[in-house]
C-alpha cells in the first residue's frame, strides 16, 4: 500500500473555491462598479455574501481535509509501528 499524495484532487478544488470567494468579495472595488463612500448595490451586497460563503466553505472544507489527513497519518504510523514490532518478535522467535 502507497501512502497517500500531499494534495488531493478536492484539496485543489477547495482552494481554487476558496480563490474564487475572495474574487468575488473583492472584485465590486477592484473593478469598479461599486464606487468607495456610496451605498452598495444589489450586485455588491451579492457579490460580498455570496463571496464569503464560499470562502467560509472552503476554509471548513480544508480544515476537515487536514483534518482526515492528519488522522490517516496516524493510523499510518501505529500500522507500520505495528508490523515493524510483529516483524521483531518472528525474528526473535526464530
Amino acid at each position: 500500500m502507497k501512502p497517500p499524495r500531499l494534495f488531493s484532487g478536492g484539496t485543489v478544488c477547495t482552494g481554487l473555491l476558496g480563490l474564487a470567494g475572495v474574487w468575488l468579495v473583492l472584485a465590486p472595488f477592484w473593478v469598479g462598479y461599486q464606487t468607495a463612500g456610496t451605498t452598495w448595490l444589489r450586485a455588491t451586497h451579492n457579490d460580498v455574501v455570496v463571496g464569503a460563503v464560499l470562502v467560509v466553505s472552503s476554509l471548513l472544507g480544508l480544515f476537515g481535509q487536514v483534518a482526515f489527513g492528519l488522522r490517516d497519518a496516524a493510523l499510518w504510523v501505529e500500522r507500520d509501528q505495528r508490523a515493524a514490532a510483529a516483524t521483531g518478535a518472528q525474528q526473535q522467535e526464530a
